[in-house]
């Protein structure tokens, strides 16, 4: 399984990338939006684990785009990972095609 993380905070990412890898799967990163899209067009990734707050094409947009287009991204699995945790929040994040929603902080385990 091949998995993108995209999600500006450093540590943040070099966490998650951390236990994913470590837990056997093929872990690419991206540190925004646009970064993260040119990857997944590429590789056709089975997860994506997206922070909603990013630079030059944030979380939502992404989805919208990833969503819309499944013939140039493939049909991934999107998981947010955010600290937008209201539950219009939550709601919106479903509502335009993300799978799931996890609040930030999390637990890695």
């Amino acid at each position: 399984m091949k998995i993108l993380v995209v999600e500006d905070d450093k540590e943040i990412q070099e966490l998650i990338a951390y236990f994913l890898t470590n837990a056997g799967y093929e872990v690419d990163k991206a540190g925004d939006g646009l970064e993260g899209s040119k990857l997944l067009k590429e590789k056709k990734h089975n997860l994506v684990v997206l922070d909603i707050m990013l630079p030059n094409l944030d979380g939502k947009n992404f989805t919208k785009i990833v969503k819309g287009i499944s013939s140039e991204y493939g049909d991934p699995i999107i998981i947010m990972l955010t600290a937008k945790t209201e539950i219009d929040d939550v709601l919106e994040g479903l509502e335009i095609g993300a799978d799931d929603y996890m609040k930030k902080p999390f637990d890695p385990r």
